[in-house]
């Protein structure tokens, strides 16, 4: 729990970073509809956050200022799908908390908000019928389902310390817990779209602490941030999603954070303390590992049209993949908002 502790505060020191930015030109103000890549900047001291819509170059193409404090997350990447982006918007703790769940329209810019009622949500995921949230309060954990259109709510509770990540595959909910209590516990529940528990597999063997995760083959992989005693983890998790066996992939880096599978590899990166990150790729073929190390952190990352995207420092880095590694075509500042005086974060990007 402890090293899940210092990972969360070695990210939030890059949040004071965008106050050193320059500032957004107001002309920019505008929703652009043909934009190519978008990115979230909010921030934790008032009702408050930003959309930045830049275009295939990495131009600025025009904002969108939202008025929801605390939205989305530094560890997970935020769910697009259909053109339209889902995420959380937590408030401010102490202070107002929204309890809201969005979906943004990416060709108008309409604001559609779901209110879950669930305080500091961890994690939100979207099917064709429903947005899927969950939070942890007083040792109890919670899955909400609020249904697209009419916005009913319906409600699942477990007595576990958290679940902080959720995802839908076929017409079931699939959620990451752990209990921290006389011993560590974590598991993995599999509910169906009413909220019943269907089955719940045991994972402490492979470690604690799961923010992300993919899937490829009718197979899940997802990262492990340590093992139960706290000691740093050098494996991913996969689990058959045909027979639910479990087995574990052996990575060289530790503190695996982030995990995609793209053109038939599997890219992990290391959680980065410092400006020195790397992506571990796992060639699922020959079965061979190669670790690229880069001279900016690496935590999420992005992979869409045969280019690697990293957002980090307040920067966006573009790379080419090649076979052989990656080429860096862009490097692009992200400025901070025009006439705000808190400091304001990324917390998230996406694609149209």
């Amino acid at each position: 729990m402890k090293r899940i502790v210092k990972i969360i505060t070695v990210i939030g020191v890059g949040i004071v970073l965008l106050s050193a930015c320059n500032y957004i030109n107001k002309k920019n103000s505008k929703f652009p509809s043909d934009f190519y890549m978008g990115i979230i900047l909010t921030t934790e001291q008032k009702q408050s956050s930003f959309l930045y819509f830049y275009d295939s170059e990495l131009k600025l193409a025009g904002t969108k200022k939202i008025p929801y404090g605390n939205v989305g997350s530094t560890f997970i990447r935020p769910e697009s799908r259909n053109q339209y982006l889902y995420v959380n918007a937590a408030g401010l703790m102490g202070e107002k908390n929204l309890g809201l769940s969005l979906e943004i329209n990416l060709e108008s810019g309409k604001t559609n908000q779901y209110n879950h009622k669930l305080v500091g949500p961890s994690d939100c995921a979207e099917s064709d019928d429903y947005i899927f949230v969950c939070n942890n309060l007083n040792k109890v954990s919670h899955i909400v389902r609020c249904t697209k259109g009419t916005k009913e709510i319906k409600e699942f509770k477990k007595e576990v310390s958290c679940i902080n990540t959720i995802l839908c595959y076929e017409n079931q909910l699939i959620a990451f817990a752990q209990n921290y209590g006389t011993s560590v516990n974590s598991y993995i529940y599999l509910l169906d779209y009413e909220l019943n528990l269907l089955k719940t597999i045991d994972i402490t063997s492979l470690g604690i602490g799961t923010y992300n995760t993919c899937i490829e083959n009718d197979r899940l992989y997802f990262n492990i941030i340590s093992d139960v005693s706290d000691n740093p983890n050098h494996c991913i998790g996969v689990l058959s999603l045909a027979d639910y066996s479990l087995s574990r992939l052996e990575i060289p880096e530790k503190d695996s954070f982030d995990i995609q599978v793209y053109d038939g590899k599997l890219y992990s990166s290391g959680f980065s303390k410092n400006n020195n990150g790397s992506i571990t790729l796992y060639d699922f073929d020959s079965n061979q590992y190669k670790t690229y190390q880069f001279d900016h952190p690496v935590n999420c990352f992005y992979i869409n049209q045969g280019c690697l995207f990293i957002v980090e420092n307040s920067k966006i880095y573009e790379y080419q993949i090649e076979e052989d590694g990656f080429t860096k075509i862009k490097e692009q500042d992200v400025p901070s908002p025009d006439g705000e005086e808190c400091f304001y974060f990324i917390s998230g990007a996406f694609f149209k």
